[in-house]
């Protein structure tokens, strides 16, 4: 569940604004935890758990100081719908085939979900695992 990581931007003006917490809070490695959790559940109605650290990364050196922190998460249970309906259009399950199918035809095209999903097919999907997309484009 790669994307249930939440691409967390630390750059503290967006981040901070985006989740509602003081500084401090979302800075602390227990904080990433709980914003990753909670973005998870915002963007797609499933509470994920327990979730591990895939990977950190800059996306954009020399442009900005953001650093994003993937998470992976080794189950989830549905709790209802998004209660920010406005992050997805769909929520669905896809085999880790499947999802190299959707990525090989140019289905996933944004670049953050990209490498995120990459990494996470990469270095730590194995042959029966399922991921979950809130995608953003329904074809």
């Amino acid at each position: 569940l790669p994307d249930m990581a939440s691409r967390l931007d630390e750059q503290p003006d967006r981040l901070h604004e985006v989740l509602g917490e003081p500084q401090s809070d979302t800075c602390t490695a227990a904080g990433i935890y709980v914003a990753a959790l909670r973005e998870a559940f915002e963007e797609t109605g499933w509470q994920p758990g327990p979730i591990r650290p895939l990977t950190t990364y800059h996306p954009h050196n020399g442009s900005s100081d953001a650093t994003f922190h993937l998470f992976v998460a080794d189950g989830a249970h549905y709790v209802g719908d998004p209660s920010d309906p406005s992050e997805s259009e769909r929520i669905e399950w896809l085999t880790a085939d499947r999802l190299r199918v959707e990525i090989a035809d140019g289905r996933v095209t944004d670049g953050l979900s990209l490498t995120a999903l990459l990494w996470w097919l990469t270095f730590d999907a194995g042959e029966d695992d399922v991921f979950t997309t809130a995608a953003d484009d329904p074809s």
